[in-house]
């Protein structure tokens, strides 16, 4: 798994989405740095991706823990860039993760702000 030390850089990438509060207007926003971060964050899905066509999960082909903070990272890039590539290996590994229902609870039933 040599591409997924890379994908721990996704949390921080996407944390350039995320502020307390609104987002500011249309007008006031870096554009050209939320590009750059989403062609970022798209790039490190791509070899989230490419590794998870080995196996159904992060660990292997069982669910670990190691899902669980993935799962969150998963959700909120899926958020964040809608406009993004076809990831299929992500998407399935995404949809399993979603199935549980202490996931949907905690994280994909509360939608971002």
């Amino acid at each position: 798994m040599d591409g997924l030390a890379d994908v721990d850089i996704l949390a921080r990438i996407l944390g350039c989405f995320s502020r307390a509060g609104p987002p500011p207007p249309p007008e006031k926003r870096n554009h050209a740095a939320i590009a750059e971060a989403k062609a970022k964050a798209v790039a490190l899905a791509k070899i989230f991706d490419a590794e998870l066509a080995h196996h159904a999960y992060v660990g292997g082909d069982a669910f670990s823990m190691g899902d669980i903070p993935m799962g969150i990272r998963i959700y909120r890039f899926r958020q964040r860039i809608p406009d993004r590539p076809a990831l299929p290996h992500m998407e399935r590994c995404y949809a399993a993760i979603e199935k549980r229902p202490a996931y949907h609870e905690h994280v994909g039933g509360i939608p971002l702000t």
